[in-house]
């Protein structure tokens, strides 16, 4: 077993210092946290995990894919701290126009809306971009294989119903996308349609009452909440699409030696003063004290745009009609006086691809509370370095022996980088639980963290999910 000095106090106040108001709503909220903390972190974590155990709970959820085109793979994995995880992420193929979306949805007040959202946001986001023959194929009920899912962090299926129904709204996105032709051209206004198009069909789901009620799986679809941050991948073209407080870090390199972490979106916080402004000057100046307190939405949510969360969305009348007779606990929020308050609306932000550019990291917060981009940066280009030493040399087939030397001294070099994990997405996530931590003590912290159990990890951590993306820099050297 594996012995440590570090304990759960340790890592609940570590985490608490950081990332502390996004827990606390109210003063009341905040010293029942520190009630219910005090209790949970005096008591002494007494198992400690061995670093066989460590590692496999680290790559429990781990995925790797190789693509070979323009984007050479990417590299997944998640860390849950909620039961369930509400963080999903998905990754998509466009075939009819040969791009890929990469993306990542951090829910909140449940996983259903994040689920929703990671299932079915890209194929909105890829009719607009059709030719205007196929789009009005579309409308016209014919069916077009848009975006094939290449892999989900969870196994969630659409049923038949809800296929027959996304089918539908699609039918009727393609007209709205027909009559807006010109506007959709340009693919930042084509996003901010299809975010807007989806959560608006989200809520009309949620809305349909059958033999008098309403259906509740669509309901609480939309009573939860979820950012989303995704990566449109088209040749040497990316755009960045995102809701809440998801980030989107480039890894820039012109030599092994030197990176750059370029930052690719701002988050949809009270951090960002231009959100705090545009969400002010929405309503009248009799809210300016209420409308944001405590860094939060009406005092409660932490994002600032975000699909679902229809408690901040909806008229009272409404809300009160649908969600109060069926689902007593989620009442209106105080100082509900001039709504909508939250909106769907993405950031979209282009980026033209270099040689330069070799990696995209997209991750929820829960990574960035624990990990700057530069870091992380540094710590998956030093992985790109130091995983070829993971397998045996092999020499190529007519190689010299002056190239095998060589070769081998190269090798000999990137020992010093030899990562534990040949996912990259696990080396930052290990990593970031241990940024603060010396190498003496890293598996003693990592099993202080991990030992936690689900129900009460969240206190400690978010859920972390990252999907690392490397790009071909022969295909790009040749675009430009």
């Amino acid at each position: 077993m594996a012995s440590s000095k570090l304990s759960s106090t340790h890592l609940f106040f570590s985490y608490f210092n950081k990332v502390g108001r996004k827990f606390v709503g109210n003063d009341d909220l905040l010293c029942s946290v520190y009630a219910y903390q005090r209790r949970l972190c005096f008591t002494q974590i007494k198992y400690q995990l061995t670093h066989i155990e460590v590692d496999q709970m680290l790559r429990r959820n781990e995925f790797a894919n190789t693509l070979n085109d323009f984007i050479i793979g990417y590299h997944c994995n998640q860390l849950v701290a909620n039961a369930p995880c509400e963080d999903h992420r998905s990754e998509g193929y466009f075939q009819l126009d040969n791009s890929y979306f990469f993306g990542i949805f951090d829910g909140h007040a449940g996983t259903h809306c994040a689920r929703t959202v990671a299932s079915r946001l890209y194929d909105y986001m890829a009719l607009p971009l059709l030719p205007e023959k196929l789009i009005r194929e579309v409308s016209q009920g014919f069916h077009l294989p848009l975006v094939k899912m290449l892999n989900t962090s969870s196994n969630y299926v659409l049923s038949a119903d809800l296929k027959d129904l996304h089918a539908k709204h699609l039918r009727a996105f393609s007209l709205k996308c027909l009559q807006k032709r010109d506007s959709l051209r340009n693919v930042r206004q084509a996003f901010k349609w299809a975010f807007k198009a989806l959560d608006d069909d989200l809520c009309e789901e949620a809305m349909q009452m059958h033999s008098g009620s309403p259906d509740l799986s669509a309901l609480r679809r939309v009573l939860a909440g979820s950012c989303a941050c995704v990566a449109y991948v088209k040749g040497q073209d990316m755009y960045i699409a995102q809701v809440g407080d998801s980030g989107a870090v480039l890894g820039v390199s012109t030599d092994e030696a030197h990176w750059t972490a370029r930052k690719l979106n701002k988050d949809h916080t009270a951090d960002n003063q231009k959100e705090v402004n545009r969400i002010r000057s929405e309503h009248p100046p009799g809210e300016a004290l209420t409308v944001l307190r405590c860094e939060r939405l009406l005092g409660e949510l932490y994002p600032l745009r975000a699909f679902g969360d229809v408690r901040y969305k909806w008229p009272l009348k409404q809300q009160k009609a649908i969600i109060e007779p069926y689902i007593k606990l989620r009442r209106p929020p105080m100082n509900y006086l001039t709504p909508p308050y939250l909106t769907c609306e993405p950031s979209v932000y282009y980026y033209r691809l270099t040689e330069d550019d070799k990696f995209l990291i997209l991750a929820s917060d829960g990574l960035w509370e624990m990990i700057v981009p530069e870091a992380a940066v540094r710590f998956v280009a030093n992985h790109a370095i130091g995983v070829e030493t993971l397998t045996p040399y092999q020499r190529l087939p007519n190689a010299t022996l002056r190239q095998i030397l060589e070769d081998l001294r190269d090798r000999k070099r990137r020992e010093s980088k030899r990562p534990v994990d040949v996912n990259s997405a696990t080396h930052l996530i290990r990593h970031a639980l241990t940024n603060d931590v010396s190498d003496e003590n890293v598996y003693a912290a990592l099993s202080a963290t991990l030992s936690i159990p689900e129900c009460a990890a969240r206190a400690y951590r978010d859920d972390i999910t990252v999907t690392v993306v490397y790009f071909h820099q022969i295909q790009m050297k040749h675009h430009v």
